[in-house]
């Protein structure tokens, strides 16, 4: 390729496209800058949203404290949102729909968001405690053709630690006759499509012994797992077939309360965000 294009030569793998790689904590970065531009010490919340109740409606018509900065934070909690915390992204674009019209209601929903950031606990287990949970749902037929919405989240899960790794929400390509049928169909494209080749790299990066816990809600659909087929769903058979996967000693199918599905954050939005705040810090 080179007698056709310009290239740069080989350099050292810590080099992309010419540029030097520095870990940091961007949510660190957001707290910091935060603080920076309110003058104030962040206060710790459990959830990224304000309460029905604590906004006054008059103080939508008063300039916020952040209305000169206000875009400045807010695209450096779009970055750590887009990356890495999509339990955020709601509540960022409630603030960026307001970046030209800040008030100062937006002054509290942005100190409740970035409360909210600092206080969330990630990876405090060593790596003898951690395992790959995978969290998959389905709603049943909202898309006007009547199709599901999968959602799925994978992380890295212990006694005192939750870490979103991967995510994804996608309408189903096929319209589905039951909730169970979609909700394994959301399963099975959650888990050969990325939890299955994180195990992977896991097993390998970690622990050999890594395994992965998958968290379901509807019990016929662990039911057919362990049973191995469906008379219902053998149409599904030539291309989900989870039970072959459930064999590996590294998986394990758990069941699991709606309430704490935290997949529900990825096709219905309403109760769901506190699930991903589920290991918070203690405040003192």
């Amino acid at each position: 390729m080179q007698t056709h294009l310009k290239l740069e030569d080989l350099a050292d793998l810590s080099k992309v496209l010419g540029r030097n790689h520095v870990a940091c904590d961007f949510a660190k970065q957001c707290v910091e800058l935060y603080e920076q531009l309110s003058g104030k010490k962040v206060k710790h919340f459990r959830t990224p949203h304000c309460d029905s109740g604590t906004l006054v409606e008059t103080d939508d018509e008063c300039v916020g404290q952040l209305s000169a900065s206000s875009a400045k934070l807010v695209m450096k909690l779009t970055w750590l949102g887009r990356i890495s915390r999509p339990d955020i992204m709601v509540a960022i674009n409630t603030l960026a729909r307001n970046i030209t019209r800040w008030s100062a209601n937006d002054d509290t929903r942005a100190a409740r968001l970035v409360g909210y950031i600092a206080h969330v606990m990630r990876i405090n287990d060593p790596p003898a405690k951690l395992w790959l949970s995978l969290y998959a749902d389905s709603d049943f037929g909202s898309s006007p053709d009547m199709k599901s919405t999968s959602g799925f989240v994978i992380a890295l899960e212990g006694p005192d630690s939750f870490a979103v790794i991967l995510w994804g929400s996608k309408i189903q390509t096929a319209a589905s006759r039951s909730t169970t049928e979609a909700e394994f169909v959301a399963l099975s494209i959650s888990l050969f499509g990325g939890a299955i080749s994180l195990l992977a790299v896991c097993q390998r990066v970690i622990d050999a012994n890594f395994v992965l816990k998958w968290f379901e809600d509807n019990q016929a659909v662990l039911a057919i797992i362990a049973k191995g087929c469906s008379p219902k769903l053998k149409h599904l058979v030539k291309f989900h077939r989870i039970n072959v996967a459930s064999t590996c000693e590294a998986f394990s199918a758990e069941d699991i309360l709606t309430s704490h599905q935290k997949a529900d954050v990825m096709n219905m939005w309403s109760g769901a965000l506190e699930l991903l705040c589920i290991k918070p810090m203690v405040v003192t």
